[in-house]
């Protein structure tokens, strides 16, 4: 079973490759996890993989208005610039 606390964990240690493989993990299981969305999208705007992040923090912005993903999103956007 995944743990996304370990995935968190991994994410803020600077561990994108393996937090990203357990967000992926969680996703395939449950696609309207808003949360995992976010996280996920922070991740791939941190690695600058702008595009993915783009999409994984619109989905999470979609599926739950969380002022937080909405900044996220909004930060993205400012970063690709």
């Amino acid at each position: 079973m995944v743990d996304i606390n370990q995935a968190i964990s991994l994410h803020n240690s600077g561990n994108f490759q393996d937090a990203e493989k357990i967000y992926l993990e969680i996703l395939s299981s449950e696609p309207d996890n808003a949360y995992v969305n976010n996280l996920l999208g922070l991740l791939c705007s941190q690695t600058t993989q702008f595009s993915k992040a783009e999409f994984y923090l619109k989905k999470a912005v979609e599926l739950e208005e969380n002022e937080n993903y909405l900044e996220n999103l909004g930060i993205c956007y400012y970063l690709q610039d």
